[in-house]
């Protein structure tokens, strides 16, 4: 299981930042971002690396989609449950 930091804020800087990110269809550097945000290191370091992966394949191996996405789940479950859910919808587009 990820620990994560409880009190981690949102700041309105970094959150412009995961949808330049998303609008870029760099979905995996958002998620990456989100775990720093949530103090999901582990999470964070791993999506970095798949993002490093993709960028040395030129685009999103098949094989490795399927664990992005258990991240991205990961990621998302632990800042539905932390943040509030004004917070959280921002957090998650």
């Amino acid at each position: 299981m990820y620990s994560y930091d409880r009190t981690a804020k949102l700041d309105s800087d970094d959150l412009k930042e995961i949808q330049e990110l998303t609008q870029a269809n760099d979905h995996v550097g958002a998620d990456a971002l989100r775990a720093k945000l949530l103090g999901l290191r582990k999470a964070e370091q791993l999506l970095k690396l798949v993002g490093q992966i993709r960028d040395l394949e030129g685009n999103m191996p098949h094989s490795l989609r399927g664990y992005a996405d258990e991240l991205h789940s990961t990621v998302m479950t632990v800042g539905k449950r932390h943040l509030s859910p004004e917070d959280f919808a921002e957090f998650k587009r």
